[in-house]
């Protein structure tokens, strides 16, 4: 399988890249304590990169719009996302670093991050290139939100469905968030968007902006409301080695569930499939499943979590 044309692709991803180093520990270090590692992975990440290698092993055309730059952490990520057939074309490479992240992973699946952003600013124009695509779905991360303004724009006069993945709070991301068609939040975005002390009302709050609201609660599941109606739905329960990536995951799972016309319900438990599995191998990027692999634990899962 090839990667595909600009003009082939069914969901265009914009935002976020990054180089993750995972290091497996017992637990986070206290102050001026050192610990040893029990296991190290390396991979790319970033929210919309994850999202974007998601949608590739669900088996769909994929594009990804953000920055890397000419160091040895943009091109690992380069080689990582051909070789899942993400489409490249639309990443703009400069002198800055690409952004790296430690991630500290506990055996219970916890994590902590820490995160150098890269020191070029943020992208000022779109390559003219992405004029070519005619994607069903554009999913924005909040990051880069100067050209995700511009990709609203072109979406809105295409008549393009977007997505907006919303982790931790920002202006940008505030902005965002009234002008997508599905808002996809964290429980932290939502309580520091609304000022909302239970998540019902924020959810409540954030309806009033938006048609389509989903809030994820991590281990405790979701949160829905959209025109037609509103619910909550659980988590999978797996054996939860690393979170990274996983709501990275959900996100790009939630697009192809969007193009593959599923129900809003089996929307969100596909996509919640695809978290729930990335959470059982340490490396965000490196614990995405495979469509199939997907569809095998829905089967499995459907007599004893539903």
């Amino acid at each position: 399988m090839k990667t595909s044309e600009l003009s082939e692709i069914e969901i265009l991803c914009h935002g976020a890249t990054a180089y993750d180093i995972t290091m497996s520990v017992k637990h986070h270090p206290a102050a001026d304590i050192k610990e040893f590692a029990l296991d190290k992975v390396e991979c790319g990440g970033g929210p919309a990169a994850n999202a974007a290698v998601t949608i590739a092993r669900m088996g769909h055309k994929t594009a990804l719009s953000g920055y890397l730059g000419n160091d040895l952490y943009g091109q690992l990520n380069l080689e990582e996302l051909a070789k899942d057939h993400v489409n490249t074309d639309l990443i703009q490479r400069g002198d800055a670093s690409t952004p790296l992240s430690v991630v500290m992973a506990k055996p219970n699946g916890e994590r902590s991050l820490v995160n150098y952003p890269s020191q070029s600013p943020f992208m000022t124009r779109l390559s003219p290139q992405y004029k070519s695509c005619s994607p069903q779905v554009i999913l924005l991360d909040g990051h880069e939100t100067n050209t995700a303004f511009k990709l609203l724009e072109f979406a809105k006069k295409q008549n393009i469905t977007t997505v907006l993945d919303a982790g931790s709070y920002s202006a940008g991301k505030k902005a965002l968030a009234s002008e997508v068609d599905h808002l996809v939040v964290t429980e932290r975005f939502a309580h520091e968007y609304t000022s909302q002390k239970k998540t019902e009302a924020a959810l409540e709050t954030l309806f009033e902006i938006s048609n389509s609201v989903v809030i994820t609660v991590g281990k405790e599941g979701l949160l829905w409301k959209n025109k037609n109606n509103s619910g909550k739905m659980p988590a999978f329960s797996v054996q939860s080695i690393d979170t990274t990536g996983a709501g990275d995951a959900f996100h790009g799972a939630f697009c192809v569930g969007l193009i593959r016309g599923y129900d809003w319900e089996t929307i969100l438990r596909y996509a919640s499939a695809v978290a729930a599995l990335t959470c059982t191998k340490h490396g965000g990027r490196l614990g995405i499943p495979r469509e199939h692999e997907v569809q095998n634990f829905l089967k499995k899962k459907w007599s004893t979590d539903w």
